[in-house]
C-alpha cells in the first residue's frame, strides 16, 4: 500500500554493547544530577547577569576617560560589547555572553585596566565564574556516547 520501510540491524559485540550501557547509565546519573541542581545554576547565572551589566559602566567609563567621550565606541567591540537596538551591552546569549567575558579581560589587560577597581581581578572573577556556571547547566549536551559502529 505505501512506502515499505526496512530496519537494518548490526551485530554489536558484547564489549562495545556493555560500554554503550555503561556510558549511557553514566550520562543518565549525570543529567538528573544536574537537573537537580539546574535552578540554582540558572539563578546563580542571573545574578552574574545582573553584576555584569551594572559593571559594565565602570569600563564604558574606562574606555571614555582614555579615549575621549566622542569615541568609545569604537573601542566597545574590542571589550565584547556589541549594539543592540540604542544601548552597547554584552551579549545576552549566555554562550556568547561567556566568550564576550573572556574578550573583556583580554582588552582590559591590553588597555591597561588592569589595577582599576572594576579591572582585570573582577572580570576574571566573574569570567570564570560565569563559565563554570554555564558549562555545568549544559553539561549533558556536551557528552557524546558513539557504540562503535560503523
Amino acid at each position: 500500500m505505501g512506502k515499505e520501510t526496512t530496519l537494518l540491524l548490526k551485530w554489536l559485540p558484547v564489549t562495545n554493547y556493555t560500554k554503550l550501557v555503561k556510558e549511557y547509565n553514566d550520562l543518565l546519573d549525570l543529567r538528573i544530577a544536574v537537573a537537580s541542581t539546574r535552578p540554582q545554576l540558572t539563578k546563580k547565572l542571573k545574578e552574574l547577569d545582573i553584576v555584569t551589566n551594572k559593571h559594565l559602566d565602570y569600563v564604558k567609563g574606562y574606555i571614555a576617560d582614555k579615549f575621549g567621550k566622542a569615541t568609545p565606541p569604537s573601542y566597545y567591540a574590542d571589550f565584547g560589547i556589541e549594539k543592540t537596538g540604542k544601548t552597547y551591552i554584552l551579549s545576552r546569549d549566555r554562550t556568547e555572553r561567556e566568550r564576550a567575558l573572556k574578550t573583556l579581560v583580554t582588552a582590559i589587560n591590553k588597555y591597561g585596566f588592569n589595577s582599576n577597581t572594576y579591572g582585570k581581578t573582577f572580570w576574571t572573577d566573574i569570567s570564570t565564574t560565569y563559565k563554570e556556571q554555564n558549562c555545568a547547566t549544559g553539561v549533558f549536551k556536551k557528552k557524546n556516547i558513539s557504540a562503535g559502529v560503523s
